[in-house]
């Protein structure tokens, strides 16, 4: 996923900003899952977080589905809020489909996953303002 996405979300956000998207979607990542579980004792790497961070982006920049607001809410909100709700219903079922029992997720970080999915959510629209930002022209 990350090579497919991420040549994709490189080409429109370039190599600077596709990589501080993966960074900053690491560490929230790893944030989300110890918000959930701040006494894990499991290692915690936070790249599969990052990797959903570029996904999240991509599916922003290449989603083709035609969303229309809903009341006060703007088709762009609307837009990230089936993203982020479908994207946190599919980490919800992996992890329960891999569990132990009644509360337990499995041995999958789901909510790094949603972390940085959302973390992703969150940095493209001002990813893209940085990377096509006008640039004063020089003056001779």
């Amino acid at each position: 996923m990350l090579v497919f996405c991420g040549r994709h979300v490189e080409h429109v956000l370039g190599k600077g900003p596709t990589l501080l998207l993966y960074g900053v979607g690491a560490y929230a990542a790893c944030g989300a899952q110890w918000l959930v579980d701040p006494g894990s004792t499991g290692p915690m790497v936070g790249a599969s977080g990052a990797i959903s961070a570029v996904v999240a982006t991509y599916a922003l920049l290449y989603s083709q589905q035609q969303v229309r607001r809903i009341g006060p809410f703007s088709a762009n909100i609307v837009r990230l809020a089936w993203l982020a709700g479908g994207w946190i219903a599919l980490q919800l079922m992996i992890g329960f489909a891999t569990a132990g029992g009644m509360g337990d997720l499995g041995q999958i970080a789901v909510a790094a996953h949603i972390g940085g999915f959302l973390a992703g959510l969150a940095l493209t629209r001002p990813l893209l303002r940085w990377r096509f930002r006008k640039r004063p022209s020089a003056v001779n």
